[in-house]
């Protein structure tokens, strides 16, 4: 008979560092030194506290201590100690943690420690904020009255494979979710509510968890919830909450249903991808996110030869069950031809997961598998809509000519007669219509757009865009709050607010013109737009100094900006607008043209 393992009671600090597979890609041994400054910090920490770090993996540790109070204390120092180091340092050299903490027995095996103790304070620490800390109910009651720090209680939660429910109370540590803090927030009122809904009850999809081993399906995860979210948007008794909003949510690991109630939804999916044998799995799960209520769960198994197609077959089924067309769903067949067409929809996922990287070299990757599927299937809906999306992107980022928008404007009609129903083609011609000149007609085709899908947030933007353009800037701002209220977390924010900056401009409220111009070059320091909208503002209030120092940014970055038409492309349909700007921009030249005259007096000569 085996000998027992030793047990005794010990309580666990698990913590994990923010945006560590984000740093290794970007500065790999920047990323060890901050590993190897945050074990630093934990041993030192653990030292003070009869702490012992029991276990390291990547940029995760755990701790053991003898007692909930040390445990409790030693967090809140290392974290005390992180704040003060990233007050001395530029972003992005910033360390934040996340940390949880729990208490029961272990099971001892020689210097490592093993059980629901360790498994759940890791659970804890995966669920905690940027730079903030959970513990559970189980540590807080073993606090002495007299040492319990603020916390809240975050409800009971269920983790996989806890057999029981456990309490997440969060600590509240200054500077928690430092990691993404913006100093000048966006005045978004989310309470509000957005046009279209009409007060009823919201979805939330969020990227299925990844836990295969498969590198060749690594893009399935996100391309799966992708495609539920487009199936799910022609649901017109249930909005959808937009994508980039609900993964920026499960990016920060925010537990799903305080990311659900932020998003605005009653509703969310979540769910997993991992091997299965020689094959898939794919598990779904649909939550109540006012009750923490399984309304319904499902897993399928897919063969590794045909995993699109099936997927494909999957979000339709799951798109049917959640309208509450269960029969129907499940006619739902296998499609003709299908490892052909599996072929076609993998390039269409893999090129529209390229295109939200938004670098230049996953553009050209996009266009070229958007490219090649539109040329296996010149009727794939998805694939027209896509490649038509990567044409505006260029036609707007480049300001390419006539020409190139024409070519755009007719692809996203292709798109829009290969699915009528799908406020996407109409969205696209919309934009076609704006880049060529004609505002009015556009708005009429975003008008159309929300019509077929109240929850799209880009034809919120746009209608400010068609305003703003036609010398509307009150109407402008409303659409344009609008969009931010339904998706503040969008890849594109910086546009949104940039419009909105300039909406204000033209209005004369040049103060928050300013203020919501330097939100959006805090999003994207390049976006020209939102620097001329902040120069012309300046001007406008009367402080040129600071105009001319602006100017000086913008030409760091755009040495060509008096070379090239920049604020000619701009089409207003009343050019007062293009020379009113044009006007603030060449009344900021002038004054750094006479400060370098009076820096350098010998260069007037």
């Amino acid at each position: 008979m085996r000998e027992p393992f030793e047990r005794r009671t010990v309580a666990v600090l698990s913590t994990d560092m923010v945006g560590y597979s984000r740093m290794m890609a970007l500065d790999p041994d920047a990323t060890v030194h901050a590993i190897r400054f945050c074990e630093h910090a934990l041993r030192q920490s653990a030292d003070s506290y009869r702490g012992r770090l029991f276990s390291r993996a990547g940029d995760g540790f755990l701790v053991e201590f003898s007692c909930e109070p040390d445990a409790v204390q030693a967090a809140l120092d290392i974290q005390a100690h992180l704040r003060s180091h990233n007050s001395e340092h530029p972003l992005e050299r910033q360390i934040w943690l996340r940390a949880g903490i729990h208490c029961g027995e272990a099971i001892i095996d020689d210097d490592n420690l093993h059980g629901d103790v360790v498994n759940i304070a890791v659970r804890l620490q995966e669920t905690a904020p940027a730079g903030g800390m959970l513990i559970s109910d189980a540590v807080r009651d073993s606090l002495p009255s007299d040492q319990r720090p603020p916390m809240s209680s975050l409800g009971v939660m269920r983790f996989k494979n806890i057999p029981r429910p456990i309490e997440a109370l969060e600590l509240e540590v200054p500077g928690a979710d430092g990691a993404v803090h913006m100093s000048d927030p966006f005045e978004i009122d989310m309470a509000a509510p957005v046009f279209g809904f009409g007060g009823r009850s919201a979805i939330a999809i969020f990227p299925l968890n990844n836990s295969s081993h498969s590198l060749q399906h690594s893009h399935i995860p996100e391309g799966f919830s992708d495609n539920l979210i487009v199936a799910l948007s022609h649901m017109r008794q249930v909005p959808v909450i937009d994508r980039n909003s609900s993964f920026a949510l499960a990016a920060e690991r925010e537990p799903h249903h305080r990311a659900a109630a932020r998003l605005g939804a009653r509703y969310f999916v979540t769910g997993e991808f991992a091997d299965h044998g020689p094959q898939f799995r794919i598990s779904l799960r649909l939550y109540d996110g006012s009750t923490s209520q399984i309304l319904w769960s499902d897993s399928y198994l897919l063969e590794p030869d045909e995993v699109i197609a099936a997927l494909e077959e999957v979000s339709d089924i799951v798109a049917g069950t959640l309208e509450g067309r269960l029969e129907q769903a499940e006619t739902v067949r296998a499609r003709a031809s299908r490892l052909s067409r599996s072929n076609i929809s993998d390039l269409v996922w893999r090129g529209r997961w390229h295109l939200n990287k938004l670098t230049h070299k996953d553009s050209e990757l996009a266009r070229e598998m958007l490219e090649a599927a539109v040329d296996q299937d010149p009727e794939h809906s998805e694939a027209l809509i896509q490649l038509s999306f990567w044409h505006w992107l260029d036609c707007w980022t480049q300001r390419k000519p006539k020409q190139n928008i024409e070519e755009f404007q007719a692809l996203a009609q292709r798109a829009m007669a290969s699915k009528p129903h799908d406020s996407r083609g109409h969205f696209l011609i919309g934009a076609a219509e704006i880049l060529l000149g004609n505002p009015e007609q556009a708005l009429g085709h975003f008008q159309q757009s929300l019509a077929l899908n109240p929850s799209h947030a880009h034809a919120h933007s746009q209608i400010g865009s068609c305003h703003m353009l036609m010398g509307q800037p009150d109407k402008a701002i409303s659409s344009l709050d609008a969009a931010i209220r339904l998706n503040p977390h969008d890849y594109y924010l910086f546009v949104t607010v940039g419009e909105l900056a300039c909406s204000y401009c033209m209005n004369g409220d040049y103060e928050r013109a300013i203020s919501l111009a330097r939100q959006s070059l805090d999003l994207r320091q390049s976006y020209w737009h939102a620097r001329m909208t902040e120069i012309t503002a300046l001007v406008q209030s009367g402080q040129k100094k600071r105009a001319a120092q602006a100017l000086d940014a913008l030409l760091i970055r755009r040495p060509d900006f008096f070379e090239k038409p920049y604020i000619a492309w701009l089409p207003f349909q009343d050019k007062k607008w293009n020379r009113f700007f044009e006007d603030g921009l060449a009344q900021a030249r002038a004054v750094n043209l006479d400060l370098e005259t009076k820096r350098h007096p010998s260069t007037a000569l």
